[in-house]
């Protein structure tokens, strides 16, 4: 009796016939208002006129506002340390990070080295100056000017 009943129960026809759910899905429909849409329209062509009327220079071109030259933070070391610009000397000229480390100091670290060359010129330019391979150090050539000028001292 049970497995007649669940048959009927869950026949295709049963299923068919039971529409009620399909309230749920159903958008309600609202329809479009022109008239309102006409009404914002028109609101914003006289807000699009009323500033345009208010803005003096309206279509010339106006020019960028100068770029102000960056001003060292406080505390930050605004001359380059005597060691690393030495160590900077040496990369421009062909000798390994590694090498120059050992021929100044057999103590000095090449890594710790790297890391404050390279927080030195990430306060000046905003970007490292020398990366790692995990064997040696490389100059990044992009910045190769901005290194000389650093190393070189100014006229007198």
């Amino acid at each position: 009796y049970a497995a007649s009943a669940l048959a009927l129960e869950r026949s295709p026809k049963k299923i068919a016939e039971d529409t009620s759910y399909e309230k749920y899905y159903d958008a309600p429909t609202t329809g479009i208002d022109f008239a309102m849409s006409r009404q914002i329209e028109a609101e914003s062509w006289e807000n699009t006129a009323r500033l345009t009327e208010e803005t003096e220079n309206f279509g010339e071109e106006i020019s960028p506002a100068p770029v102000p030259e960056p001003i060292p933070e406080a505390g930050v070391e605004t001359k380059i340390p005597a060691d690393v610009q030495s160590m900077l000397t040496a990369v421009l000229g062909g000798t390994s990070l590694t090498d120059w480390c050992q021929k100044q100091s057999p103590r000095q670290n090449p890594q710790s080295l790297a890391d404050r060359a390279n927080e030195w010129a990430a306060d000046r330019i905003g970007d490292i100056i020398l990366e790692s391979d995990g064997v040696s150090f490389t100059l990044i050539e992009d910045y190769r000017e901005d290194i000389v000028s650093w190393i070189t001292p100014p006229p007198n």
